[in-house]
C-alpha cells in the first residue's frame, strides 16, 4: 500500500458503508432470495477487485469507530463464506440494532468527520445538506425533519420520502437529508 493519497480509515469506512447499502437495498427494494445473494455478491465482487488492486487483506482495516472497523471485517468474511441470505440479513439486522444500543441515533448532534464516517455525504459543498445513507434511514429520530434535495420538507418515514425504489437512490443514499448542524 505505498500510494500516497491512500488512507486505510477511509477505505474501511467505505467498505462497511457498502456492504451495508448492498444489504439494505436488498430489503428495501424487497428483492427475492436469489435476486439478493446476487445483489450482495456483484457488490462484493466489485470491492474485492479494489482490495486485490490496493493490495488490501482485511487485517490491514484500521478505524477510530470500532463498529465501522468491526461490520468492515465482519460482513467481508460472511459474504466470502458464500453464507446464505438469511444469514447475511440476519448479521445486517443485528448490526444495525448494535449501533442503536451503542450509539444511539443521534445522527443529527454528530460532526461532519463522524457522519461521512458512517456513510453520509454533503449534497453540495455550498450547502451543508448531510444526504442519508440507504443503511442508516431506518435508524433515524421518527420526528426528524428532512430536507429533499429539491428542497422539499418532510418528517422521517413519510410516504413520500421513498427507500425502496433504485431510482431514489443516489450513490448509496436518498435524495433526502438534514442539515449539518455549525461546528
Amino acid at each position: 500500500m505505498n500510494q500516497e493519497d491512500f488512507s486505510i480509515s477511509q477505505f474501511t469506512s467505505s467498505t462497511a458503508v457498502y456492504l451495508l447499502n448492498a444489504i439494505a437495498e436488498t430489503i428495501e427494494f424487497e428483492m427475492g432470495e436469489e435476486d439478493a445473494i446476487d445483489h450482495i455478491v456483484e457488490a462484493f465482487n466489485k470491492l474485492a477487485t479494489v482490495i486485490e488492486r490496493k493490495n488490501v487483506n482485511i487485517s490491514d482495516f484500521q478505524n477510530d469507530n470500532n463498529f465501522i472497523l468491526q461490520t468492515a471485517k465482519d460482513l467481508i468474511v460472511l459474504i466470502n463464506d458464500e453464507n446464505p441470505y438469511a444469514v447475511i440479513k440476519e448479521k445486517y439486522n443485528n448490526l444495525r440494532d448494535e449501533y442503536i444500543t451503542s450509539f444511539g441515533n443521534s445522527f443529527i448532534s454528530m460532526n461532519r468527520k463522524d457522519l461521512e464516517n458512517l456513510g453520509f455525504a454533503f449534497w453540495q459543498p455550498s450547502e451543508p445538506l448531510m444526504l442519508i445513507p440507504i443503511w442508516a434511514y431506518r435508524l433515524l429520530p421518527t420526528d426528524l425533519e428532512l430536507t429533499s434535495i429539491n428542497g422539499d420538507k418532510a418528517i422521517a418515514f413519510n410516504p413520500i420520502i421513498r427507500v425502496d425504489r433504485s431510482s431514489d437512490i443516489r450513490f448509496g443514499h436518498l435524495g433526502w437529508g438534514f442539515y449539518l448542524r455549525k461546528e
